[in-house]
């Protein structure tokens, strides 16, 4: 099938289940911008400007970068050298390390994105996915809550991706655990075609402790960097608390602890409700009880 066809194909049933009404922000909001195919800035400090020439000449080369054409290992060279030429002067500079540049730079090859379910993955991909239209960048997103009941590595064209990944090319697979087995071996031979070709930049999530793990295993081989997903803020999942006048809001501490967008929004969810009030504190603040409220809602 075309790329772009099951692309929108996707987009379009995951717009179709995505009517957030309460927003929240990323624990780690970062995470998007290197996940974009950006680099980590220099941290700057007053004292550092003895060296200011040779810190000046570092940010140029980082300027230079690009997470689709740059050849990575020549790149990093070039890094090192410049932090070298650095640390000869200031043998305590912290500005930047090169084990920085070369996570990120990892991290922009293949990417195993995981977390517990519930936690924003998949609306964080949808988010993903969006930047990457905005930017004009070629790109395929799947989202494995669709291909549960498909053979769903049967649509990917491999010779197709690759022809289209002249000026880059990003592949998206969310919650492969979703998928079956045959499936998610069948996407490991793509995968391990696909990375062949450095201007294609891969990622994948699951949800953890879902998978048979000689599977999951094969997966974490594979790719260059694992991140762990956080979820949610608990700042701005207490603002959208806060938002509902809602009374005694320590007794949601643990939730609002918990990063989990899909409880966080239960949660929400059932407080904005006036039924609610005369609810004991004990019954609320239980994710038994939230649960059961929201099922009764839907």
């Amino acid at each position: 099938m075309d790329y772009r066809v099951l692309n929108k194909n996707q987009k379009d049933r995951m717009n179709a289940i995505s009517n957030p009404d309460y927003v929240m922000e990323w624990e780690n909001p970062e995470f998007m911008v290197y996940l974009m195919g950006e680099l980590p800035k220099i941290r700057r400090y007053q004292k550092d400007k003895e060296a200011e020439y040779e810190i000046s000449s570092l940010e140029k080369v980082l300027a230079t970068y690009d997470a689709f054409l740059s050849e990575k290992s020549a790149f990093i060279e070039e890094i090192a050298k410049k932090i070298s030429d650095i640390q000869n002067l200031k043998g305590s500079w912290y500005g930047l390390s090169l084990y920085e540049i070369e996570t990120y730079i990892s991290l922009h090859s293949f990417c195993l994105i995981s977390g517990e379910g519930g936690i924003g993955k998949s609306y964080f991909i949808k988010c993903f996915e969006e930047q990457l239209e905005q930017n004009n960048i070629e790109h395929l997103c799947i989202y494995g809550k669709f291909e549960k009941n498909t053979n769903n590595t049967n649509n990917i064209n491999v010779e197709e991706i690759i022809k289209a990944s002249d000026e880059g090319f990003v592949f998206v697979f969310d919650a492969i655990n979703e998928i079956s087995e045959e499936g998610q071996n069948n996407l490991i031979d793509i995968l391990t075609e696909l990375k062949k070709y450095p201007r294609i930049r891969i990622i994948i999530s699951y949800r953890t402790n879902s998978m048979d793990n000689v599977i999951l295993k094969k997966y974490q081989e594979i790719s260059e960097y694992e991140y762990k997903f956080p979820g949610v803020s608990f700042e701005s999942a207490l603002s959208e608390i806060l938002r509902l006048s809602v009374p005694d809001v320590y007794m949601y501490e643990d939730i609002l602890y918990s990063n989990n967008a899909l409880l966080l929004s239960m949660l929400c969810d059932v407080l904005s409700s006036q039924k609610l009030v005369a609810k004991t504190e004990n019954g609320i603040a239980s994710i038994t009880f939230i649960l059961e409220q929201y099922i009764k809602k839907l």
